[in-house]
């Protein structure tokens, strides 16, 4: 017979909040209040993002930077190579590779 394991409840991360997180670090009443807020933060973070990457690429080639453009977002792993070349990998999470797919796939066709 095994001992059960104590499992210790976090509470709602929101001001004078009685419920336990079970969504994040909110309950499920103030995960959905801030959802939208959160969302949009992650989304501008991952344009920031981008938008380093792009300059990044337009300074270490000044002439030809739409055909490295072209050629870097041909597929993921090329993009993963090129970040890493460029030395933007101190970026805050490199989740948003992931989340580019789409972007990805439009600059194909």
């Amino acid at each position: 017979m095994t001992a059960a394991k104590v499992v210790a409840l976090k509470k709602c991360h929101y001001k004078e909040c009685p419920h336990s997180a079970t969504t994040g670090k909110f309950c499920r009443l103030h995960y959905m209040m801030t959802w939208q807020k959160t969302k949009k933060l992650s989304l501008e973070t991952k344009e920031k993002m981008l938008d380093r990457y792009i300059k990044a690429i337009t300074k270490k080639y000044p002439d030809d930077y739409l055909e490295v453009l072209k050629k870097d977002l041909s597929s993921e792993e090329s993009f993963k190579k090129s970040v890493h070349d460029l030395d933007l990998e101190n970026m805050s999470d490199l989740d948003f590779l992931d989340d580019y797919g789409d972007i990805i796939k439009k600059i194909k066709k």
